[in-house]
Formats: structure tokens, C-alpha cells, sequence
């Protein structure tokens, strides 16, 4: 594109009424006004070319942008894309096609900022409701014994997802069984070590379903947490 063609566009095409607008700080503001009609289209053109599969998973993306003119610009060090907007993606895990997305704007967006409220957010905004035994792959930042409840309770959904155990002495309902090893522990257990829990659980309807939690040594202490419904996991004691 020429910048002649760039300028052109920027200046006459428009997705909005800007007389529409409210202004900041009042019910009703919305930061991507200018831009949401834009998104929607899109992302309703996404999911009219692509259905989703069995196998979903959801993360944060950045879109790089270094200007002033946007408030919400994230920095994240861990990302390729340090500096940009933040952006929760539900995607397909088998061709990694967007299937839902949410730019994050700030803490003052109306979205419940929670792992289990994006999750539960992204998963409507796709159409995914009534999708039943999908497996959904998560990160530590997501991962929760409160998120696996919820998407068996609620959508019959399979978690499968790292979790960062704790070295917290008090425990909680909804914490996993495990701790975090301390060097001295890490130092006197071979590579390959784990240990395994499971707990039988029921839903609002009545039918069991099994969360498993499961620790090992590998160069540094992993751990993963997953649902799934009874019968899947025979051999196991369970706690």
C-alpha cells in the first residue's frame, strides 16, 4: 500500500458515528468503538469458514504498537511482542485459526478480568455453548481447580493445563494437593519422580466427574491439572 492510498483510507473511511460516541469516563464509554463494528464482522466471517474441533486452547497475543495515541498498551517482558495491545485469544489447537477474541483495554473494561471470567467469555463469543466434549488447553495463567469445575459443571468440558504449585503452608477448597518442592527437595529426588491425586466430584445434576492433579521433577518441578468424566481414570485411588 502506497502512502498516498494509506492516507486516503485513514482519512474517509469510518466503521462508526462518531456522534455516537459517549465520551470517557461515562456509562456506556467503549475505547474500540471506532473499531468494534470491524471486529465483529470479521470474526463472524471467521467462524462462518472454520468450525471449531474437538481440541481448543486459549492465550494472550500482543499486537505490537509503540504510539501514545493508545491509553491501553501493554508491556510484557515474556512475550516476543513486548510492547502492544493485549489481546485474549480462543483459537483452534488443530489449525490455530481465531475462533473468539477480547482486546484487553484496562482494568476499567467491562470484562470480568478473571482467568474463569475470559475463558467463559471467549467460549460464548464463539458459539461454543451447546459444543460438548471439547478439550481445552491452558497455561499457567488460566489453569485452576474453580476454571476445570466450571467447564465440566457448565459446558462438559475436558481441561487439560499446566498450574505453578505453591509453597503456601495454608491451603485452601480450591488449591491443588501439591506443594512446591524446595531446592533441598528438588536436590533429593531423581528425574522422572512424580506423584498423583485425584478427587471425585459431582455435578449440580448429579453425574461424577474426576479432577487429577500431577506432579514431577523434570529439570524444574511441573505440574498439570485436567477434568475428565468417571471411568476415565480406573486405576487411580482416589482422595
Amino acid at each position: 500500500m502506497t502512502r498516498d492510498a494509506y492516507i486516503f483510507m485513514r482519512q474517509y473511511i469510518y466503521f462508526a458515528d462518531n456522534s455516537m460516541r459517549q465520551p470517557k469516563g461515562e456509562v456506556g464509554y467503549d475505547a474500540l468503538f471506532k473499531v468494534q463494528y470491524a471486529m465483529d464482522t470479521m470474526m463472524q466471517g471467521m467462524r462462518k469458514s472454520w468450525v471449531a474441533r474437538k481440541h481448543v486452547t486459549i492465550d494472550e497475543s500482543m499486537i505490537r504498537h509503540m504510539g501514545r495515541a493508545i491509553s491501553y498498551v501493554q508491556y510484557m517482558p515474556a512475550k516476543p511482542i513486548k510492547h502492544g495491545i493485549k489481546v485474549f485469544a480462543l483459537c483452534c489447537a488443530f489449525s490455530a485459526i481465531i475462533l473468539s477474541f477480547k482486546v484487553y483495554v484496562g482494568k476499567k473494561d467491562d470484562l470480568d478480568g478473571t482467568a474463569v471470567g475470559v475463558c467463559d467469555k471467549l467460549i460464548k463469543d464463539a458459539g461454543l455453548i451447546s459444543a460438548r466434549g471439547c478439550v481445552l488447553y491452558t497455561d499457567n495463567y488460566y489453569t485452576s481447580v474453580k476454571l476445570a469445575k466450571l467447564m465440566y459443571e457448565k459446558y462438559r468440558w475436558t481441561i487439560v493445563g499446566t498450574i505453578s504449585a505453591t509453597d503456601k503452608k495454608s491451603r485452601e477448597e480450591e488449591d491443588i494437593p501439591f506443594l512446591k518442592l524446595s531446592n533441598g527437595a528438588m536436590m533429593g529426588v531423581k528425574r522422572g519422580w512424580f506423584r498423583e491425586a485425584m478427587l471425585k466430584l459431582q455435578t449440580p445434576s448429579g453425574k461424577s466427574y474426576y479432577l487429577q492433579c500431577t506432579t514431577w521433577r523434570s529439570k524444574k518441578q511441573l505440574t498439570f491439572l485436567s477434568n475428565a468424566p468417571e471411568g476415565r481414570y480406573p486405576f487411580m485411588n482416589q482422595i
